[in-house]
Order: structure tokens, then C-alpha cells, then sequence
């Protein structure tokens, strides 16, 4: 019995993992970007109610602080559909049903978590202005080190990186 590597050949095989693996990284990313601009999809009121959990198997499980809202959502399951499809062009098809979970100590432990990620955010963003001359420094610096680099989204996250990862002049 031959294997798949086998039939395929070294190079189609290896090519054929690739792609795989990019699109699973750019589905989980598509995710965090949705995550991340949830208030887009549900609003500004119920974005203090609900957290979108997990994407599995084409269904988005979105956990909700109280029954109330998770049976009031699942009414509007459809229109959350085309609106996550109307802010995110590159998440349609990815979801066919939604399922609303009620757990409120889960989401209180998940909202604190949240919150915390976003003050660090928060913090970045106060420690570095993108006018102060030491940002400006720092990115002269980046743009040093990675000007070989021809991948223009790799040179970006890489600089994003190591601004982030420099530590504030006392």
C-alpha cells in the first residue's frame, strides 16, 4: 500500500500541506479579528452580555451572561449570521448556526480575562505614542533590522513585535 506522500510526490504533497495549514491559520485569525470587534456584530449593550467562544464544525458557540439573553439571541440567530458576514468578508459560509450558551460565572471569569487583555492593550498603546521620539526610534530600528525582509505582512508583525517587546527609557 502506498502512501498519500507516495502518489503525490514530495514536492505536491509538501505544497498540499502548506496551503492546508495557511488556510487553518487564517480561519483561526478570521476568528480572532471577529473576537475582537464582537461590539461590531451585537452592539454596543450586548457586547457586555455575550463573548463569542469557539468556532467549531461551522457552528459559533457565543456564551451569554443569563438565560434571558441566551434564548432572546437565539431568535435573532439569523440576522447575527449576515451581520458577522456583512463585518467580516473574509468569515462567510464559515457559520451556519450559532449556539447560545448561559453560564454566568464562566462569563464573568471570561469577561475579567478579557478585560485584562484589554488594559494591557491599553498600556501599550500609552507607553509607546507613534509621534514620541522614541517610538520613532524604535521603528527606525525595526526598519533596519528587518529591511531584508521582502514579505511585507512578516516585516510588519516582526516590527510590531519588537517595538512591543522594547522596554520603556526611565
Amino acid at each position: 500500500m502506498k502512501s498519500l506522500k507516495d502518489v503525490l510526490g514530495d514536492n505536491e504533497f509538501s505544497n498540499r500541506i502548506s496551503r492546508a495549514k495557511v488556510k487553518d491559520s487564517a480561519d483561526i485569525f478570521d476568528f480572532l479579528e471577529m473576537i475582537n470587534n464582537w461590539e461590531k456584530v451585537v452592539g454596543p449593550k450586548l457586547v457586555e452580555h455575550t463573548i463569542p467562544l469557539k468556532l467549531k464544525n461551522r457552528n459559533l458557540t457565543v456564551l451569554t451572561s443569563h438565560p434571558v439573553f441566551a434564548q432572546q439571541l437565539s431568535f435573532m440567530e439569523t440576522a447575527i449570521i449576515e451581520k458577522i458576514a456583512k463585518c467580516f468578508p473574509s468569515i462567510p459560509g464559515q457559520i451556519k448556526k450559532i449556539f447560545f450558551q448561559a453560564d454566568n460565572r464562566h462569563f464573568q471569569q471570561k469577561k475579567e480575562l478579557h478585560s485584562v487583555k484589554k488594559v494591557k492593550k491599553e498600556e501599550f498603546e500609552q507607553k509607546w505614542h507613534k509621534e514620541s521620539p522614541q517610538y520613532k526610534r524604535l521603528m527606525a530600528q525595526a526598519n533596519e533590522l528587518f529591511s531584508d525582509i521582502t514579505d511585507e505582512t512578516m516585516k510588519e508583525s516582526l516590527k510590531s513585535i519588537f517595538i512591543q517587546s522594547s522596554k520603556p527609557e526611565k
